[in-house]
Formats: C-alpha cells, structure tokens, sequence
C-alpha cells in the first residue's frame, strides 16, 4: 500500500508484513505567506524565539523579546496574545519556546524565570513549575514533557511537573545544544553541526553532518523536526532547511531565498503546513495543494520537538 501526502511518499511495509515507514523526496515545500510580522504592536511579535501549532491548525508564537505569546490562525489572522513582564503566574522573561497538547493546553519555556508555565486553551493560568537551569525547547513526548537546556542534556518531566529522567545526549556532543525532534520512539537532536539521532531513553544510534554548506553539511543546525511521514527536517544556518531520511539520508533542501541565515525553529500543522522562524518572520510552507494524509500520531511541533 502507497499513500501520497504533500509531495513525500510513505511506503507502508507493515501492512505487507515488510517494515514501517519510509520517507523519500518528491516537491521541496512552497512559501505561501507571513504568519504575524515583528513589531511593537499588540498583535505583533518583538523577538520572536519559539513557534508551534496546535489540532486546529492555529499558530502560537514566543516572543523573548516581548514577554507574552500569541496566537493566529493557519492563515495569519490574529486570534489573542497573553503576558507581560515579570515572574508572577502568567507573566514571563524571555520565553523561549511553547508547546500545545492535543486537548489544548499550552506548556511555555519561562526561560529567565526558570521554570515551565502551564495554561489551558483560554490562556488561564494553570500551574508552573521551576527547573535547575533556564529552559530552552520544548516538546510534548509520549509519556512527559520534555525539554533542553542550554548545555548537552535531555530533561524529562511528566505534564505536571514531576521529574522523571534525564541523560546526556551524545558522546561527543558541545555545549551548543540547539533543538530537536521526535519520532514516536527516537529522539534527533542538534548539536553545532551535527544531528545526533538516539533511543528514547538516550542510547546513541546515529550521528551525521559536519560543517559547510553542501548537502548534509550546516552551519549552525538549529531546529528539528519530525513529521508525520518520519521526515527529519533540519534547520540549517545557511538559510535552508534540509530534509533527510531517518537513517541520515539527504534528501533534499527548501527555502533558501525566503529562510534567512540561522533559521531558529520549525513547526508543522495537521494539513502538512511547515511554519519556519527566520529573520523574526514566521514563514509559511505548503508541499502541495492535495489533501493531507492524516497525522494520527502528531509529529508535530506541539506535540514532538
């Protein structure tokens, strides 16, 4: 059996009894339109740091630089925004990253306060919780909330707050722990210029990249994502991102001309919509016009980082 989604093929071996999934490379994504635009204005982001999207297809966006998060439809309409500085219940310094749950709760990175914010669909403060070292990204795995530090380690806590595991990434990884994605049970993660792929528990399975600006190589890797067909998408600082197979594969790049050099993050909607922050512009990518095939499991942004 063979399903088509927005230009990647997913060839499904398991119903033949053969495998899982395989991601290949068809269209490169298409730039569609600006979701929001920096600026001082109550509907505008300062400093944007942090992008995702929830069930519905909205877009929320982290704005470090104004100390609230906002959000929009797929389309660009501006739907709220809450925040303000400080480090009351509901207010922020610097948040980093956000992160949706399926029911509509929403998990923000309080970097410079040093703890996670917890709020429902509303924006109505839920619960916080403080954490050892400034949170950076964020995403919501099977089992937990997981989040990075600035420094080569994984941090793992249940939805409410509760510790449950945490582990050095990779045998060779530096300080410049960037982002990552997540497969169902794998973690990819961005080190420099490298992508260091391990098990959900933090066994290393794979590293591949160096420095450079040919295929497979980065400047600067940033952001990761996994999408619904197991895609691994990278955003690479010289203002791309490349797509590769899950055993390291290249397989191809999109954006350049519209993505600026050191791309910060990277999110996907249930329709296949890729909503890249670069230059404190959130860009909107489609694959194709075609339905989506449905992402039942949610490699999405709000859901795996």
């Amino acid at each position: 059996m063979r399903l088509v989604s927005f230009g990647f093929v997913i060839v499904v071996l398991a119903a033949l009894g053969l495998g899982w999934q395989e991601c290949l490379a068809d269209t490169a994504p298409v730039f569609l339109q600006n979701i929001g635009s920096p600026g001082t204005g109550p509907t505008q982001y300062v400093d944007a740091a942090g992008v995702a999207t929830d069930m519905d297809g909205n877009v929320y966006v982290a704005d470090a630089g104004g100390d609230k998060i906002l959000k929009y439809t797929g389309t660009g309409a501006f739907l709220g925004s809450w925040g303000t500085t400080g480090s009351g219940p509901g207010q922020f310094n610097r948040p980093f990253d956000v992160a949706v749950e399926s029911n509509g709760t929403i998990f923000v990175s309080d970097a410079h306060n040093m703890r996670i914010q917890v709020f429902d669909s509303g924006f109505a403060y839920v619960r916080a919780w403080g954490l050892v070292d400034a949170p950076r990204y964020l995403f919501l795995g099977e089992g937990g909330l997981i989040y990075s530090n600035p420094r080569p380690y994984v941090v793992v806590y249940d939805t409410v707050g509760t510790f449950v595991r945490e582990w050095t990434y990779a045998a060779g990884a530096t300080s410049l722990m960037y982002g990552f994605g997540m497969d169902r049970d794998t973690l990819y993660l961005t080190d420099a210029n490298a992508v260091y792929k391990l098990s959900s528990t933090g066994q290393n399975l794979l590293a591949w990249g160096g420095a450079g600006s040919g295929n497979g190589e980065f400047q600067l890797a940033s952001a990761t994502l996994v999408d619904g067909l197991r895609c691994v998408h990278v955003a690479d600082g010289n203002g791309r991102i490349q797509t590769f197979a899950p055993n390291g594969t290249y397989l191809m790049e999109w954006g350049a001309g519209r993505i600026k050099q050191y791309p910060l993050d990277i999110a996907v909607d249930e329709s296949g919509n890729f909503f890249v922050l670069s230059g404190n512009q959130v860009l909107k990518f489609a694959r194709d016009p075609t339905p989506a095939h449905a992402n039942t499991w949610g490699q999405l942004k709000r859901t795996y980082r």
